[in-house]
């Protein structure tokens, strides 16, 4: 178990910060907020945002993923000034609410990167994180399996359709996937 407390207000107006940045309806309502403990530190990241707080806190190194919105209805919603976090495995416990979270413990840093996004982030940034600076476990931590594998779809989808209309030019498709996948690395 790990516990961190953090003033309500501050957390509140930070994670308030990421709503005023434009992004599509549809992208931020499957957004999630990535949470790292370590010792006297919280740091929460969404694409094209990473705060710090420095807090009180008790256990090992932790990582939560949860959804934004839901994230921030829940510390809306806190009575209290000051907001106790108990991190379980699966769960987190805020005062007498406990609700589910993807959760994570390290006993140290090797695996805290949190994925760097911009905040109208594209298929080509989805797909450069693949290129050998994530591991594996962070990326299926963040949950970014699907969208990669939505974005070589969308891919392969959109190169088809360049040589569809540019094969009358004597463009091959193969010349069309190089020059894409050059631009990627």
């Amino acid at each position: 178990m790990v516990t961190f407390i953090v003033p309500k207000l501050e957390l509140l107006q930070n994670l308030k910060t990421f709503k005023v940045l434009k992004t599509k309806k549809a992208k931020a309502l499957k957004l999630n907020c990535e949470i790292t403990v370590t010792e006297g530190k919280v740091t929460v990241v969404l694409p094209g945002v990473e705060f710090y707080m420095l807090c009180k806190t008790n256990g090992s190194a932790a990582k939560i993923s949860i959804p934004y919105f839901y994230f921030l209805d829940i510390v809306k919603n806190l009575k209290e000034k000051e907001a106790e976090f108990k991190v379980n495995q699966g769960e987190i416990t805020l005062g007498i609410l406990t609700f589910n979270a993807q959760t994570w413990f390290f006993s140290d840093d090797t695996i805290l990167r949190s994925i760097q996004l911009p905040v109208n982030y594209t298929d080509a940034d989805i797909l450069r994180l693949r290129n050998g600076k994530y591991t594996q476990e962070e990326l299926d931590f963040n949950k970014m399996d699907s969208k990669i594998n939505q974005a070589e779809e969308n891919l392969k989808s959109n190169i088809f359709n360049a040589y569809r209309r540019l094969r009358v030019y004597g463009v091959s498709h193969e010349e069309l996937e190089k020059l894409v996948h050059g631009k990627l690395k």
